[in-house]
């Protein structure tokens, strides 16, 4: 739409006329218009009056704010309204809303208890339609009924997305809990105990998950990081038989480097607590554990809770214990944790030249060095010349030599960190398998999957990690684009339904941007693959160069970036002459929601995700079993069927995972659930309109409303129609679903019901003449379900009255 055409579609607004204006601070206010100029509005707000023009003003029918339950029901579709009536229902703690086909949940940032109760499940699970208020059990319930129906596939995924922080992981929780209440219903004992067990076991994996693989940052106290699907498998009776959980990339450099008021995962401070010291075997792993030692790899302690964490402990060791875990492995968990911890206290300092390394003189490293082999009984000695030096090899095979070469101090303690992230990735890899061990079931052809995967990030540090996880984030946003609001206008061209375009951006030139042929992934490996020596200046340039529009971007990108990345590359080239080592290229990415600024000085480093062979090598000749048994399961895990002469990048195997779960999305019916994040300060009661207006326009909300009001926000297959409102058809006696089923080719049938519901003031498509397909039958412009009421009663009469004319006929 050019300038001329829009501004034509411009309301006109008149003295007297309700609006919402322009707030710096409130985003949009309701006012009043008490002047009209020829540019410009005199609009009085409160108590007092505001200038404004009409660029600054958005169209109110109301004077008192619309609270409703979804958002297409709301009379005028703009920001401003849809903004006010989440405000509105955030403050009376209804954090559930809908948004046509979509479901938008804001984080209450406390308990609220009476919303999740079983016995809610079960009025849910048993109501008829969609005439309940919206609910994450409501969602769940959706994905359920339609793998168990006849028209939905037979796989379904809920996807879960928003900023982290944002409540996704106990949204994903409350769904898991209504599909396994639901799924247990109304079966034998034997059955029914069958779902609450695989129910336990994944709710009881849900301590242990959060322990290992969150972490506190500066948005969120418990930051899921890495990515989780659940998969729940379901007989062709709805029974749920087995799970499996899939994890992506695991934050495993958290473990030795944290960035700025961060802390390390859950579990180290956990096991920090008096509480792990009580238990028999566990807590001779403490006796002489000194605790006062300053760990490199820990946050200080005045940055949590510990309380939170002592209660935490208890969980964790309660949910090892319930999925299985014996007391012996439990043990040796603690005992490889409790090695990591030492492994960070082992400080290095220069040799007798600048290219060699020895360890630290002191007390406090070398305990920590001997602490840390004996508990993972490995030979101390071999440990220290394995830190200090490396294996090069040179010459063809057959006829190839090795010597060893003294590394300097920075790559000393790469070692080190190399050793500890091996040890802690292994030990989560074993975990999760193990978990799913406890899952195994009969193969089945239905599942619901649960995607839990982390939110977008913009932190003051951010690196390959942050890349990795915005790019997912990117990915998820354009199959939501292309598969709900590119998919949904199509069906309105195809169903010849009137309706006007609605502009939305599509996110694909980002993505090109990354994973493109000359994006910044193929940037990234090609230094991987080619293993050039460092420099620095030159991968700043380059980066900036392909983030400045110059390679796959096909979208121009803002003044105010191209200024920030024009300001970057002089800033690379004034460094030129500085110490390579000390200079941190930077590149800046518009993302779909943000602009973030990323630090390339580790990004390649990061991205070989190599660890040395002979640090590998060491850890396999461990005397403790437990040991071994995570390294295989790393093995497995790792493991690639396709055969490769090169070793895949942590960005390319990041890339395949997700092009996997794209597929599995494709495959199924796709249900979005989308988070929201009220404040940045995550308190309860306060509800940030700013930030929430940044969410709402990334996320896609705003256009998903504006196009689900314009074509079908009551959606129902032709069969639904039918069973629901089939008492007023012209044949005798209530039909079976059989005969409803078959009902589907009687053009008569629905023709006379459609005609009955239009007498009743509801206004609904002209049904296609063609075979039918499960497509919807009803569109509805009313602002409220007054016509629908009616309808139920008119249908209830009418039901009656039916029922006696065949019992007395």
């Amino acid at each position: 739409m050019d300038e001329k055409e829009r501004i034509a579609t411009m309301p006109s607004y008149a003295v007297g006329s309700t609006v919402f204006v322009a707030d710096p601070d409130q985003v949009w206010v309701p006012g009043v218009v008490t002047q009209v100029s020829d540019d410009n509005f005199v609009i009085q707000v409160g108590q007092k009056e505001v200038v404004a023009s009409m660029k600054d003003l958005l169209t109110n029918m109301h004077e008192t704010p619309q609270s409703c339950e979804n958002l297409t029901k709301l009379t005028v579709i703009n920001s401003a309204t849809v903004l006010t009536c989440l405000d509105l229902r955030f403050q009376q703690d209804a954090v559930y809303t809908s948004g046509g086909n979509i479901l938008v949940a804001v984080n209450p940032f406390k308990e609220l208890h009476h919303l999740y109760s079983e016995e809610l499940i079960h009025t849910y699970a048993a109501a008829k339609g969609s005439f309940v208020e919206p609910h994450i059990f409501g969602c769940a319930k959706l994905a359920y009924d339609r793998m168990c129906g006849q028209f939905g596939k037979d796989h379904q995924t809920i996807m879960v997305s928003g900023e982290s922080g944002a409540g996704k992981t106990v949204s994903a929780k409350h769904l898991l809990k209504y599909l396994t209440v639901v799924s247990s219903q109304n079966l034998s004992l034997e059955s029914s105990m069958t779902g609450r067990k695989i129910e336990t076991k994944i709710l009881k994996s849900n301590p242990i998950l959060e322990a290992f693989g969150n972490a506190t940052t500066t948005r969120n106290e418990n930051s899921s990081r890495f990515g989780k699907y659940i998969q729940l498998n379901f007989n062709r009776s709805g029974n749920m038989k087995g799970a499996a959980i899939s994890t992506y990339l695991l934050e495993k450099t958290r473990v030795v480097h944290q960035g700025p008021a961060e802390c390390n995962f859950h579990i180290f401070y956990q096991m920090m607590q008096p509480g792990l010291r009580g238990t028999n075997t566990i807590g001779q792993l403490f006796e002489d554990f000194d605790q006062s030692i300053a760990f490199r790899i820990l946050p200080g302690p005045s940055e949590r809770s510990a309380g939170k964490d002592s209660e935490m402990l208890q969980n964790t060791l309660k949910a090892l214990e319930e999925i299985g875990v014996t007391e012996n492995q439990t043990k040796q968990i603690f005992q490889i944790l409790l090695a990591i911890l030492y492994l960070g206290n082992i400080e290095f300092m220069k040799g007798q030249d600048e290219d060699t390394t020895k360890i630290k003189q002191s007390k406090g490293s070398s305990d920590a060095m001997k602490n840390a082999c004996n508990l993972l009984c490995i030979d101390s000695r071999q440990l220290q010349h394995i830190l200090l030096h490396r294996n090069i090899h040179s010459g063809r095979k057959g006829r190839e030599s090795m010597f060893v070469k003294p590394v300097r101090q920075a790559e000393a303690a790469n070692r080190r960190d190399c050793l500890a992230m091996l040890l802690y990735s292994s030990l989560f890899n074993w975990l999760v398998s193990y978990i799913n061990d406890q899952f195994h079931g009969n193969s089945c052809k239905q599942s619901i999957g649960l995607l839990d995967i982390y939110g977008f990030e913009c932190f003051q540090q951010n690196s390959l990690e942050q890349l990795c996880i915005n790019y997912a984030n990117e990915r998820l946003q354009q199959h939501y684009v292309q598969h709900f609001l590119r998919d949904l206008q199509n069906e309105y061209i195809d169903e010849n339904i009137e309706w006007t375009y609605t502009e939305f951006e599509d996110n694909q030139p980002h993505i090109d941007l990354l994973d493109g042929t000359c994006g910044v992934f193929a940037l990234l490996n090609e230094e991987v693959y080619l293993n050039r020596p460092k420099d620095l200046v030159s991968l700043g340039n380059r980066l900036v160069e392909v983030t400045n529009g110059k390679a796959s971007h096909r979208q121009p990108l803002t003044p105010r970036l191209h200024n920030k990345i024009n300001d970057s590359s002089s800033a690379a080239q004034r460094s030129q002459k500085k110490n390579s080592e000390k200079f941190s290229p930077r590149f800046l990415i518009r993302h779909y929601c943000d602009i973030v600024d990323y630090e390339a000085r580790e990004m390649v480093e990061k991205n070989k995700d190599n660890i040395p062979s002979e640090v590998e090598n060491l850890v396999k000749t461990s005397h403790l079993d437990f040991v071994q048994e995570i390294l295989t399961s790393r093995t497995t895990t790792t493991t690639t069927t396709t055969p490769s002469k090169k070793k895949k990048t942590v960005l390319t195997k990041f890339k395949t995972s997700l092009d996997q779960l794209m597929l599995s999305l494709n495959a199924s019916d796709v249900h979005y659930v989308r988070c929201l994040k009220p404040n940045k300060d995550c308190v309860p009661n306060k509800f940030d309109r700013l930030f929430m207006m940044s969410q709402l326009k990334a996320s896609g909300i705003l256009e998903t409303v504006e196009i689900s009001h314009q074509g079908h926000p009551v959606r129902m297959t032709y069969a639904d129609f039918l069973r629901r409102y089939s008492v007023v058809r012209s044949n005798k006696g209530p039909a079976s679903g059989q005969r409803l089923d078959g009902a589907l080719q009687d053009d008569v049938s629905i023709d006379h019901i459609i005609s009955t519901i239009a007498n009743r003031r509801l206004q609904v498509r002209e049904r296609v003449k063609r075979t039918p397909t499960p497509r919807k039958v009803m569109r509805r412009r009313t602002a409220d379900d007054e016509d629908l009421k009616d309808l139920q009663i008119l249908l209830c009469c009418a039901y009656l009255y039916h029922c006696h004319h065949f019992c007395t006929s």
